[in-house]
């Protein structure tokens, strides 16, 4: 699994987050899954406390697959995302 974005609570206060979580958190699988073609990078989310994840440490830089045969494109590349409120 690679990191694909992290979204704090207080960054997008609109978006309604569990009792004692304030993080989200998506990943997927980069590997080529040719049983599942429905989703090929499998993504998975994980709602967390952000007490845990800086307990945790940060990551320096987006881990590649150990093994397997994984798609380049399914690797996200760093960056920052300013999310930003808009009434429609």
């Amino acid at each position: 699994m690679v990191p694909v974005v992290q979204l704090f609570a207080r960054d997008v206060p609109e978006l309604p987050f569990p009792e004692d979580r304030d993080v989200l958190q998506l990943v997927w699988c980069p590997l080529i899954h040719p049983n599942d073609q429905a989703c090929a990078a499998l993504p998975s989310l994980y709602w967390r406390s952000e007490a845990d994840v800086l307990t945790s440490g940060m990551l320096q830089a987006i881990p590649a697959p150990q093994e397997g045969e994984y798609e380049e494109e399914f690797m996200p590349n760093p960056c920052t995302v300013s999310p930003t409120s808009v009434v429609e």
